[in-house]
């Protein structure tokens, strides 16, 4: 009996061997990976112009591909062909004489779903030039139906390239942003770079001036990250434009945090202009601390212009610092994006605050012991005043403030713990509203500071949202 098992054991064991191998003798085929869609080695243009790409729509056999791959190929090639950008429309209408499919799509919408990346490709040229009023008409149709849900994962490559500048183009620089984001995965930092300087000149001809501002920081970002010379001259202009309408303040929010972390910045022309506008902002600077304004609690001395409380220190607490992290953040309802940089706190952002996008503009690290104030400028003259008022290891009290000119709009006290973070409703700035995070480390140990400056998401927090309305 124990010899039977023992053999039945063996043959299914055999049987369990000869299965395997009969399954890795034919391996399923592996699809090759399309050039179209992995990779964009070429800046923002009218047309395709890279060689290599230009072999392979050549090349490449359309029986060999599925029938959105297909399609496709068969749009590029047609922008391959062209050699201005009023050639646009006429390409358009070229394909829309030989091509049965493009026709069924742009009049029966049911089936678009299934051929997104070449439709991104088809409204590029519909709505990208000079065209027929039918032909923008049906842009903004195809748009309205299928293109405006679309979110930036879901389509890559050659499409994702040819659909950003089309919304750049049109206008669209707020649904332009998160593409513009993405496309960063699928082209060379000197392409990317080239990139974000036509999405900045875009954005200042809209009129989108805090857009403007985060192309211009994701520039410096790209420059300094890959140690790539910057557009100088283009973005000196960008500032320039915002200067004339008064809204220079808003780069240096944006801007000021890097050219700090990196001092290489500095011997750029614009860079330049940001320091000469701090300098002469009547001791609005982006960032101080000021211990000689601090005065005892007991004596304090209200400004007669003051509509709220003075804000007060204590001298009398223990004299220890503590590391303030200040994060500026735009929120809006005008879409759903949310920035990279807050993805691990944008699901408790969405279900805590009445907002459904959120991008940060910038931030700060404010070093500060008991009783010393920093300052920090926000937007069209308010200013952000923070003061702890005692530390401990295990919660701290911190007096905040937002001031406009003389006039003090929020004045609150708060309390945080160790790595804990609270949100305070900024300033509203058009159609977008300031928030203002305030994270707190109170640990000195040398090495978990330096851990903190390195990796500043990689904690925990908390979140506390106070409703505050004011005057803007």
């Amino acid at each position: 009996m124990k010899t039977q098992s023992i053999l039945v054991a063996l043959m299914a064991m055999a049987l369990m061997f000869t299965g395997c191998a009969g399954k890795s003798v034919n391996p399923a085929p592996i699809a090759p990976k399309d050039p179209l869609r992995t990779h964009v080695p070429e800046s923002f243009h009218f047309n395709v112009e890279d060689s290599e790409t230009l072999v392979y729509l050549d090349e490449v056999k359309l029986k060999s591909l599925a029938p959105d791959q297909r399609l496709e190929v068969i749009v590029l090639r047609q922008l391959a062909e062209i050699s201005s950008e009023k050639e646009l429309a006429a390409a358009f209408d070229s394909l829309w004489e030989s091509q049965k499919q493009i026709r069924e799509l742009i009049n029966k919408p049911r089936r678009r779903n299934e051929y997104l990346i070449p439709l991104t490709e088809i409204y590029y040229l519909l709505s990208a030039g000079p065209a027929a009023s039918w032909q923008a008409e049906t842009a903004e149709r195809i748009y309205c139906e299928t293109l405006h849900g679309v979110q930036p994962h879901q389509i890559s490559g050659y499409a994702l390239h040819f659909y950003t500048l089309a919304l750049l183009k049109n206008g669209k620089i707020d649904v332009a942003e998160p593409f513009l984001l993405r496309l960063e995965n699928f082209t060379a930092p000197h392409v990317y770079l080239q990139d974000l300087a036509v999405a900045m000149e875009y954005a200042i001809a809209a009129k989108k001036h805090q857009l403007a501002c985060r192309f211009i920081a994701a520039l410096c970002r790209t420059g300094t990250r890959y140690n790539l010379e910057l557009p100088d001259g283009k973005i000196y202009s960008a500032l320039r434009a915002l200067e004339k309408v008064g809204r220079l303040d808003l780069a240096l929010t944006a801007l000021m945090p890097q050219v700090r972390e990196n001092p290489d910045l500095r011997k750029y022309s614009f860079v330049r202009l940001l320091n000469e506008t701090s300098e002469n902002s009547s001791g609005q600077s982006h960032i101080e601390t000021m211990a000689k304004d601090v005065k005892p609690i007991h004596t304090p001395t209200p400004r007669p212009e003051s509509t709220g409380p003075e804000i007060k220190t204590s001298l009398a607490t223990v004299q220890r610092k503590i590391l303030i992290k200040v994060q500026i953040i735009s929120a809006s309802n005008q879409s759903n994006y949310t920035d990279p940089d807050l993805f691990e706190i944008g699901k408790d952002l969405r279900d805590t605050l009445n907002f459904t996008s959120f991008t940060l503009v910038g931030e700060e690290n404010l070093r500060l012991k008991t009783g010393e104030k920093g300052v920090l400028h926000l937007t069209q003259g308010h200013s952000l005043q923070i003061i702890p008022q005692s530390i401990s290891d295990n919660i701290s009290r911190i007096e905040v403030a937002i001031t406009k000119g003389n006039r003090q709009l929020m004045h609150t006290l708060i309390e945080s713990v160790d790595q804990g973070a609270i949100i305070l409703g900024g300033p509203n700035v058009n159609e977008e509203t300031l928030l203002l995070r305030i994270i707190t480390f109170h640990k000195t140990n040398s090495q978990v500071m330096a851990l903190i400056q390195k990796k500043f998401e990689e904690f925990s927090h908390r979140t506390v949202c106070l409703s505050k309305c004011f005057e803007t």
